[in-house]
């Protein structure tokens, strides 16, 4: 999917935001290259917030993808509501409309009312 054409219809079937869970290393960090490379900014979820930020340090410097990062381990019961609450807080901060953006996120406003 090097190709430009490939790429935006990659992009346009999806929305333009991807989560990629396990990014601090091996095949996480690999799918966050790839979708990067492919035009998504991303929020990048991990227990390692230091390999997070080293990630979206290279991800910046290579693309023009912008990058949320998440510390937190999936393992901890609460691990959704961190991840929501941080996803929202950053959308809402950066003054850009969660409304399309989320939708395009699969199953993930019907999680919503988890914040509640």
């Amino acid at each position: 999917m090097k190709d430009g054409t490939a790429a935006s219809a990659f992009l346009q079937r999806f929305g333009p935001w991807a989560l990629v869970t396990g990014a601090s290393s091996g095949i996480g960090a690999e799918f966050a290259r790839q979708l990067a490379g492919r035009g998504f900014n991303l929020v990048l979820v991990a227990r390692r917030k230091q390999r997070l930020d080293d990630l979206a340090q290279r991800l910046n410097a290579d693309t023009k993808s912008q990058i949320k990062v998440i510390a937190v381990d999936l393992a901890h019961p609460d691990f959704l509501r961190v991840i929501l609450a941080e996803i929202l807080e950053f959308f809402f901060q950066t003054k850009f409309s969660p409304q399309g953006s989320l939708e395009k996120m699969p199953g993930l406003e019907t999680h919503l009312p988890v914040l509640k």
